[in-house]
């Protein structure tokens, strides 16, 4: 907010760049937000079991829990008791969070700055919390990959929800548009402006959304990379070893049948033509992600 007020004085352009660590682990905030959430009003998450059909990567254990005072280790399940508790903490560090945006949302509101600054609100991925009986991310699932996305654009549309697949890799390409600068060449993401402008808009082609979540990471010779491609009604992921590109498992979730993705159908006959399909997205994909990444020298 201080900054803002630096900011404000300055006849220059200006990029804020502002991270919020909540609702990240540890899940703590000051009391107020705890108190929002009354413990009868918290309950335990619908869908307690693993998907029916999984696989043996569609989700791996939640080990950075384990790394807090008081959780059990990795390999132990969270009974009830600390369930709830667990879920209310994380609801107030969520509000705790929000009251933040609040915060700077108002600070532009003083300074005179929100009719000519475009803000952008996102996180960087989902969280299960006890669903499918596991916790924090970790997989290419909904729950995990899908993550709140909003844009205010001065002179834009308001309180428009759009249910187009998009990547965080389209906020990039979408800033350099609004403000009227050239895009460098090595983006990958999409310009949003279409959708902003028109959110009942759908392109010429089928828009999708792809994900990548890797297992054994810091061991290039063993990673099982997660790939991931989404395109509003279906989640398609393969699991491949990396260094030989072998295909070791599928899953193909229905969202349409089934929102909550609690069966993986990819064996079943009515869906080959869409696998095919998404296959041959994943592919792309593959082909285009440079795989030569940080981790390889690690360790």
């Amino acid at each position: 907010m201080r900054k803002l007020e630096e900011l404000e004085k300055s006849d220059k352009p200006f990029f804020l760049a502002v991270g919020l660590s909540k609702p990240h682990l540890p899940f703590v905030a000051p009391t107020k937000y705890w108190d929002m959430y009354p413990e009868a009003s918290i309950a335990m998450p619908e869908i307690r079991e693993m998907p029916g059909n999984s696989g043996k990567y569609t989700m791996r254990l939640a080990g950075e829990l384990g790394n807090y005072y008081g959780m059990p280790s990795r390999y132990e399940d969270i009974d009830d008791e600390t369930t709830l508790i667990l879920r209310r903490a994380y609801y107030a560090c969520v509000s705790y969070a929000d009251a933040q945006v609040g915060y700077l949302l108002d600070q532009l509101d003083k300074l005179g700055l929100r009719e000519n600054t475009i803000v952008v609100l996102w996180g960087d991925h989902g969280y299960k919390l006890g669903d499918y009986g596991n916790w924090c991310k970790w997989s290419n699932m909904d729950i995990d990959t899908r993550i709140p996305l909003i844009f205010s654009v001065p002179g834009g549309r308001k309180g428009e929800v759009v249910d187009i697949p998009v990547e965080a890799l389209d906020i990039y390409p979408t800033l350099t548009a609004l403000c009227g600068m050239e895009e460098p060449s090595h983006l990958e993401g999409k310009s949003l402006i279409p959708i902003l402008n028109n959110p009942e808009h759908r392109a010429e082609s089928k828009e999708y959304a792809f994900t990548i979540w890797p297992q054994n990471r810091w061991n290039y010779d063993k990673t099982i990379m997660g790939y991931a491609v989404k395109d509003g009604r279906f989640n398609y992921v393969e699991w491949v070893k990396l260094n030989t590109g072998e295909v070791l498992e599928k899953e193909l979730y229905d969202h349409q049948s089934d929102p909550g993705e609690t069966r993986n159908v990819i064996d079943e006959e009515e869906y080959q033509e869409v696998i095919a399909t998404l296959s041959a997205k994943t592919e792309e994909r593959k082909a285009a992600t440079d795989h030569d990444h940080g981790f390889k020298s690690l360790r």
